[in-house]
């Protein structure tokens, strides 16, 4: 390695179970090892955040050699270093530690005998204490502690701003089963409501409840655990009919000055996330126009009072009668945003009336699908984007395609591609969509 700064980019994307406290009681879910596999795999979609040619990307797995050169293609410049390299079917892969940790166990003195000036680690969340990364890379790191990133990222956290601002939802912390049935039943009479996990994340660890009967059966399952000793701690609101999901990333600096980066629009299917597209001008100014700006600097303001530092995305939504909501929940980490903002940055050097869409399509799939096999078909149907081209599908994630198909020994397996629309009118992103959903039935891939 040569004597600059090394950019080290890493992190674990399901950065909210290292944070939640396993003290507490938590709400019914169907354990989904396939799925929880493809999370492990989310840390590749980081190359967007490669500024040079010395940045190294550490990934739970090794990325992918067609994708690699694709990439490469397209002009990012970059090393990979997977710290799984080689897969094998039945293989037992140890996911819990996160990035850090494994690091950690097995490569404790591999960049202690490298050449560097210094080194910039970039990592998508802070999950372990900031001492750890500084042993492991034999650097000062500026990361906040992992006490002030655990607060902020609760949803306790924004339900109190929200409430200190006078702009939530309506919704309680509530810290027994028996005000959580109370709270219940007296929201159930206005309409359903959810009930939120503090770390929950895409649908994970939120439940709607329509009917008396349900909380019912919840308020037992949680009051089972509550007398062995965990603790209660969820978020009670109702259940809002909204119009529009948006995000705001943001940068906060240790002094606590900020910095506005991206406005974004999301798509969620039932809860989880399903696309995010850059805001457009008249959305912008729609928001400005409501005060948006003025709730987005009072918890800008909230957060570094608490010790938070770095990127934050702040999810809101605005509802049909057109109220807004400014603050639903703060990920003080890197977020899907920032994602597909710093990927739109880079299509824009090509061509500034380049346009771009972030899709996620999660499918079920009963042969072994491989990365390799998808980026070909896509090349061949002339679906896939490249340099000189106005047009086209730019796939962001190879392992999160074909992990399953490559660790399990039975099908069906589950994939999931995230991958980049590119164009430059609403006909072509129309026609490209309608060309994706007829390039998924012909490799039977069933949406799931």
């Amino acid at each position: 390695m040569s004597d600059r700064q090394k950019h080290i980019i890493l992190g674990s994307f399901n950065a909210e179970r290292f944070w939640r406290d396993q003290h507490y009681a938590t709400l019914p879910f169907f354990k989904d090892n396939q799925a929880n596999m493809i999370v492990e795999a989310m840390d590749e979609m980081q190359f967007v955040f490669a500024e040079q040619q010395d940045s190294v990307i550490i990934t739970r797995f090794k990325m992918n050699n067609a994708h690699l050169r694709y990439l490469s293609e397209l002009g990012f410049n970059f090393s990979n270093m997977g710290i799984n390299e080689d897969l094998s079917t039945g293989q037992e892969i140890n996911i819990k530690k996160d990035i850090i940790g494994q690091l950690k166990e097995k490569y404790k003195d591999l960049f202690k005998s490298f050449k560097y000036e210094s080194v910039k680690l970039d990592s998508y969340a802070i999950v372990s204490d900031p001492r750890l990364s500084e042993d492991i890379f034999n650097t000062k790191v500026h990361f906040p502690n992992t006490g002030a990133v655990k607060k902020v990222n609760s949803k306790i956290f924004s339900t109190r701003i929200s409430d200190t601002l006078k702009t939530g939802s309506g919704g309680y912390v509530v810290n027994s089963t028996a005000s959580l049935q109370q709270y219940g039943q007296d929201m159930l009479k206005e309409s359903p409501v959810l009930i939120k996990d503090p770390f929950g994340v895409s649908g994970s660890g939120n439940i709607l409840i329509k009917r008396e009967l349900a909380l019912k059966s919840i308020v037992k399952h949680l009051y089972h655990q509550e007398q062995q000793g965990k603790l209660i701690q969820f978020i009670i609101e109702p259940y809002l009919d909204k119009l529009t999901d948006f995000s705001c990333q943001l940068m906060i600096e240790q002094s606590g000055n900020f910095k506005i980066i991206s406005f974004h629009i999301m798509h969620n299917e039932k809860f989880r996330f399903s696309g995010i597209e850059q805001a457009d001008e008249s959305f912008i100014k729609k928001i400005q126009l409501s005060g948006y700006l003025v709730y987005i600097e009072k918890a800008a303001m909230y957060i570094a009072e608490s010790g938070y530092f770095g990127p934050v995305c702040i999810d809101s939504m605005i509802l049909s009668d057109d109220r807004l909501i400014p603050i639903v929940e703060i990920n003080a980490r890197k977020s899907m945003g920032l994602i597909n903002h710093a990927l739109c940055a880079f299509i824009n050097k090509f061509d500034k009336n380049l346009r771009c869409r972030m899709v996620t399509l999660s499918f079920m799939v009963d042969y072994r699908l491989s990365f390799d096999h998808l980026l070909e078909q896509l090349d061949q149907d002339g679906l896939l984007f490249s340099k000189g081209k106005t047009k086209g599908i730019l796939p962001l994630s190879a392992n999160t395609v074909d992990i399953n198909a490559r660790l399990i020994t039975d099908g069906p397996y589950k994939g999931r591609l995230y991958y980049h629309i590119i164009y430059t009118t609403i006909a072509e992103l129309d026609a490209l969509q309608e060309n994706m959903y007829t390039f998924c039935n012909k490799l039977d891939l069933k949406k799931h």
